[in-house]
C-alpha cells in the first residue's frame, strides 16, 4: 500500500476482464450453495409467531401474547422486541413461499453478503486470492447462516466495512451517509447493530491517529466532512419503536449477560466462551483460528503500512468474538477483509515474469476447481455428515423429525386444555407457532425472559432428570395452567424419569422429535386446567407397527445413504431410543433393529439400547432354560449384540454403561462366573462422576458374592461321580457356565446330546458362532436341531432365517405317531413374530399347535 494513495493496490496486468468477474462469480455462487441448506434452527418459530401476529394487528408487537406471564397481576412483560423488522420479513415470506421460500431468502442474503464483498475487491486482488479469502470467509460463518437476524447483520457488517473503507481509500465523505438507512435497518432488526458503529469509529479513530503520526493512510476519514455522517449514522441506531431502550439495548443486555454469565452459558450452548472450546472439535472454530493466525501474520509483515483502523478492527472484533462462540462470524468478515486486502499487497509484491503469467491463470483455474468441489461436498451433505451434524441437509424446506412441529400439530387439536413447558426451552417457540391457544412457560426469547424465569427453567430442567424429583411437587413444582410437557429426544434421562412416575406424568404422544407427558395433578398442587375429564389417548398405539422381516423401514422417512445424500437424518434411532426411555421395549426393539441394519448413525449407542431393550424383555418375561428350551432368546439376543460394541470408540461413561449392562444381563441370567470373568474390563474404565464409581462398585459386591454362592454350592456337589453332561448341566444350573463349556469341551467323543447341550451354553452367553459349530458337530436335521439353528439366527439379527428354520421346526412330524407335537419351536415362532408385532401370525401359530392330550407345556412359555 506504501506506493499507492489511501492504500489503493491495483491489480497487476494479466488478469484481464474475465478471470476477475469469474472470481467473484464463483464466490458468489459458493455462498449460495452453502447456504441452501434446510431450516433446522428453534428461533426461526417464534419470530414467525411474532411476524404473524403484527400482520394480523397492524401494530408493532411490543408485549408478550403467547408466553406464560411472570408478574404476578398476570400482565404480559412488555417486550423490546428489537427483532420486529425481521419478523415481519420472514412472516410475509414464509405467507408466501412456506419454509423453502424462508431458505430461499437466507440464500439471497448469503450470496449479497459475499457479492459485496467480492464484487468490491475482484478489481483490487488476484482472483486466486479472492476465492481462497472468499472460502475462508464462506467456511468460517457458514455454521450461523440461519433463518435468524443475524445473516443480515453479515450482510449490513460487510457493507459498512466496504463503505468506510472507501472513504479511507479517498472516496468522498458523504457515502457515509449511507450508513444512515443501513444503521436504521440494522437496529430495527438485529440487537448486533452495535458492531457496525463499533467498526465505523474504530475506522474513524485509526484515521486520527494516522493523521497525528503524519502517516498518508489516514484519508478523509479523518476530517471534518466524515464526522456529521457519522454523527447522523450514530443517531440512527435511535429511530425505533424504542427510541432510548432500542439504542441502548446491546449495552442491557451485556450487562445482563455478564451479571449471568455462568447461569447462561450453562444453558445456551452458543453463549459459552469461545476460549473454552477446543478447536479440533469444532470447525468453524478452527477455521477462525486458523483465518486469526493468517491475517494477523501477513498485518505484522506489513506492520509499516497497515491503517491504524484496521490494527483496531482486528482487535476490536478478536475481542468481540471470544465472549460467545456465536460471535465468531463477526471476527471472520473482517478478518477475511483485511487478509484479502493485505494478503493481495503481499501477492502484488512478487516479482513479475513469464512463469507468473502462466502461473496466475492456473492457480485460478485451481482454485475454481476447489470452490467446486467444496460446492458439491455441501449439495452430498458430505460435509455436514463429516462434522456429525444431522440436523444439517441440503436443500428447501425444513428438515422433518428435528423440531417436534408433528408433535405441537397434534397437541394443537387435542381435546383437553392446559399450557405447555416445553422441558428444553429451544422448542418452546414451536409451540407459540403451532399451538396459539396454549401458553408456552419458557422459550428461547432470552431478552425477554427474566434471569429468574431462565433460572426456573434451568432448575427444573434439572429436577426432571431425575425420576426421584420429578415426582415429589414440592421439590419439582410445575406452574399451575401447565398440563403438557415436552421432552425431546435428545434428553432420555427426562423421558425416563417422566415415565417412572406414571401417578404424576402420562406419556401421550412420541415421534423422532421427542415425547410429550400429560401432568396429573397430585393431591395439594394447584392447578388452572378447567377440564378434569379423563385424558383422551395419545399416539402411541399407533407407533405399534409390524416389522417386516426383511427390515423394512418403519417410518415414510430416506433412509438410504446415496452419492447425492449423504446425512440422512437416522429418525428410526431416535424414534428407538424414545420408546425405550418410555419403557416400551418391544416397540423399541422393531425400530432400533431398522436403526442398526441401516448404519445412519453411530453403532455404539444403538446397540447398546437395543441389547438392553432385549435384556428388559429377559427380565420381565424369562424363559428357563430346560431340555427343549435352550435358552432365553432375548438375553441370548441381548448378549449377542453387546459382542459387536467396541468399547474403544465409546466415551467412558458409553462404555461404562455398556460393560455394566452386560455384566447385569450375565447376572440376571444366572451366568455367573462369566460376570465374574468381565469384572476386570469393568474396573479398568474410569467412572467420570462419584454415582458412577458407586454403581461399578455395587456390581462388583454382587458379581463376587453371587460367584461366591456359586462356588460353595459346585463344592457340595459329587461332581466328579457324574457323566460330563449331566456335570455340565447341574454346573450350568448354580450358575458355572464357562465351567460347564470347559467341561464338555474335555470330554472324549461326547455322545450327540452333550454337544446340543454344549451348544445351547454357547447359545445363552450369545456366542453365536461357537453355537452354530457344536450343533454342526452334532448333527441331525430334525427338528429340535433345526429350532437350535434359528435361534442362532434370531441372536444375530437374521429375522427371515430365524422365522423359516422355526416355522420348519414347528411343522415337523413327531418321531412317534401317538406323540406330541414339538412345543418349543412353536412357542419361540410366537414370540418371535409377537416381537415383530405380526400378532395374527402369533395367534395362527399357537392356534394351529395342538399338543398331545398328555403334553405340559413349559410353564415359562406364555403366550
Amino acid at each position: 500500500m506504501e506506493a499507492y494513495p489511501q492504500g489503493h493496490v491495483p491489480e497487476k496486468p494479466g488478469g484481464g476482464r474475465i478471470w476477475p468477474g469469474l472470481a467473484a462469480g464463483t464466490v458468489i455462487a459458493l455462498a449460495a450453495v452453502v447456504a441452501c441448506s434446510k431450516v433446522w434452527n428453534y428461533d426461526v418459530f417464534w419470530h414467525l409467531a411474532g411476524g404473524r401476529w403484527m400482520l394480523q394487528h397492524h401494530r408493532v408487537l411490543g408485549h408478550d401474547p403467547f408466553g406464560l406471564p411472570e408478574a404476578p397481576d398476570g400482565r404480559p412483560a412488555v417486550w423490546v422486541n428489537i427483532h420486529w423488522g425481521f419478523q415481519l420479513i420472514v412472516a410475509a415470506v414464509h405467507s408466501v413461499g412456506g419454509f423453502g421460500g424462508l431458505v430461499v431468502m437466507k440464500m439471497a442474503v448469503f450470496a449479497a453478503t459475499l457479492a459485496v464483498f467480492a464484487l468490491w475487491l475482484r478489481r483490487q486482488i488476484a482472483p486466486a486470492w479472492l476465492i481462497v479469502v472468499g472460502i475462508w470467509l464462506i467456511l468460517g460463518t457458514e455454521g450461523r447462516v440461519r433463518v435468524r437476524p443475524e445473516i443480515f447483520t453479515f450482510l449490513l457488517l460487510v457493507g459498512t466495512l466496504v463503505l468506510v473503507e472507501s472513504v479511507r481509500r479517498g472516496r468522498s465523505p458523504n457515502r457515509l451517509w449511507w450508513l444512515v438507512p443501513i444503521n436504521i435497518l440494522w437496529v430495527n432488526m438485529h440487537g448486533l447493530f452495535v458492531v457496525g458503529l463499533a467498526a465505523a469509529w474504530a475506522a474513524v479513530a485509526g484515521a486520527a491517529i494516522d493523521r497525528a503520526m503524519g502517516r498518508d493512510t489516514a484519508g478523509p476519514l479523518a476530517t471534518r466532512r466524515a464526522l456529521l455522517p457519522m454523527a447522523a449514522a450514530t443517531a440512527a441506531c435511535f429511530v425505533s419503536p424504542w427510541p432510548i431502550k432500542a439504542g441502548l439495548h446491546p449495552l442491557l443486555l451485556w450487562t445482563r449477560l455478564a451479571g449471568h454469565r455462568l447461569l447462561y452459558t450453562y444453558g445456551v450452548e452458543e453463549l459459552r466462551p469461545t476460549w473454552a472450546l477446543n478447536p479440533l472439535g469444532s470447525a468453524p472454530l478452527l477455521v477462525a483460528l486458523l483465518l486469526a493466525l493468517a491475517t494477523l501474520a501477513v498485518l505484522l509483515l506489513r506492520v509499516r503500512s497497515v491503517p491504524a483502523g484496521h490494527a483496531l478492527w482486528f482487535l476490536t472484533f478478536f475481542a468481540v468474538a471470544l465472549p460467545a462462540s456465536r460471535n465468531l462470524p463477526l471476527f471472520v468478515i473482517p478478518a477475511a477483509l483485511l487478509l484479502a486486502i493485505h494478503g493481495g499487497a503481499l501477492l502484488h509484491r512478487l516479482p513479475s515474469g513469464p512463469a507468473l503469467k502462466i502461473l496466475r491463470p492456473a492457480a485460478a483455474a485451481a482454485m475454481l476447481l476447489l470452490a467446486a468441489g467444496i460446492a458439491a461436498a455441501y449439495a452430498t451433505e458430505a460435509v455436514y455428515r463429516w462434522q456429525s451434524r444431522p440436523e444439517s441437509q441440503f436443500g428447501l424446506g425444513r428438515v422433518q423429525n428435528i423440531q417436534p412441529v408433528a408433535m405441537a400439530q397434534w397437541l394443537q387439536g387435542y381435546p383437553a386444555d392446559g399450557d405447555v413447558l416445553s422441558v428444553d426451552f429451544g422448542n418452546g417457540g414451536v409451540f407459540i407457532l403451532y399451538t396459539p391457544g396454549r401458553r408456552v412457560w419458557m422459550d428461547g426469547r432470552l431478552e425477554l425472559h427474566s434471569p429468574q424465569r431462565f433460572k426456573q427453567q434451568r432448575e427444573t430442567y434439572r429436577n426432571l432428570r431425575s425420576a426421584r424429583r420429578a415426582g415429589d411437587p414440592s421439590r419439582t413444582p410445575l406452574p399451575p395452567s401447565v398440563r403438557f410437557l415436552v421432552v425431546r429426544a435428545a434428553d432420555t434421562e427426562h423421558i425416563e424419569a417422566l415415565a417412572g412416575q406414571p401417578q404424576r406424568f402420562t406419556p401421550l404422544y412420541a415421534d423422532p422429535a421427542g415425547a410429550c407427558f400429560a401432568r396429573i395433578p397430585l393431591e395439594g398442587e394447584t392447578v388452572t386446567v378447567s377440564d378434569k375429564r379423563p385424558l383422551p389417548p395419545g399416539n402411541l398405539a399407533d407407533l405399534d407397527r409390524p416389522l417386516a422381516l426383511d427390515v423394512a423401514p418403519l417410518l415414510d422417512v430416506p433412509t438410504r445413504r446415496r452419492w447425492y445424500r449423504q446425512n440422512v437424518l437416522p429418525a428410526h434411532w431416535r424414534m428407538g431410543a424414545v420408546l425405550y426411555s418410555l419403557g416400551l421395549d418391544r416397540l423399541a426393539i422393531r425400530y432400533l433393529t431398522v436403526a442398526d441394519r441401516l448404519k445412519l448413525t453411530h453403532p455404539g449407542p444403538v446397540l447398546r439400547i437395543l441389547a438392553q431393550s432385549h435384556q428388559r424383555l429377559s427380565e420381565a418375561e424369562p424363559i428357563r432354560p430346560e431340555t427343549d428350551l435352550p435358552a432365553d432368546i432375548n438375553l441370548a439376543r441381548g448378549l449377542a449384540l453387546h459382542q459387536r460394541i467396541d468399547l474403544r470408540k465409546l466415551t467412558d461413561e458409553e462404555a461404562l454403561a455398556v460393560a455394566m449392562a452386560r455384566l447385569r444381563g450375565l447376572v440376571n441370567g444366572n451366568l455367573i462366573d462369566a460376570a465374574y470373568d468381565g469384572l476386570p474390563a469393568l474396573l479398568q474404565i474410569p467412572a467420570p462422576k462419584r454415582s458412577l464409581t458407586d454403581d461399578v462398585q455395587a456390581m462388583r459386591q454382587v458379581v463376587r458374592v453371587r460367584y461366591g454362592l456359586a462356588q460353595a454350592r459346585s463344592a457340595a456337589y459329587n461332581l466328579a461321580a457324574l457323566q460330563p453332561a449331566d456335570r455340565a448341566l447341574r454346573l450350568a444350573n448354580i450358575g458355572l457356565i464357562d465351567s460347564a463349556i470347559n467341561t464338555l469341551r474335555s470330554a472324549a467323543s461326547p455322545p450327540r446330546p452333550a454337544r446340543m447341550l454344549l451348544g445351547d451354553l454357547y447359545l445363552r452367553k450369545g456366542l453365536t458362532a461357537q453355537a452354530r459349530q457344536a450343533y454342526s458337530a452334532a448333527g441331525g436335521d430334525d427338528w429340535d436341531i433345526r429350532m437350535r439353528f434359528g435361534l442362532c439366527d434370531w441372536a444375530d439379527g437374521n429375522l427371515r432365517a430365524a422365522a423359516d428354520r422355526l416355522r420348519s421346526a414347528a411343522d415337523a412330524k413327531p418321531a412317534q405317531p401317538a406323540a406330541a407335537a414339538p412345543a418349543a419351536p412353536a412357542a419361540y415362532l410366537a414370540l418371535l413374530y409377537e416381537q415383530l408385532g405380526h400378532y395374527p401370525a402369533a395367534a395362527e401359530v399357537l392356534r394351529t399347535y395342538q399338543p398331545a392330550a398328555a403334553a405340559t407345556p413349559n410353564s415359562d412359555v406364555r403366550a
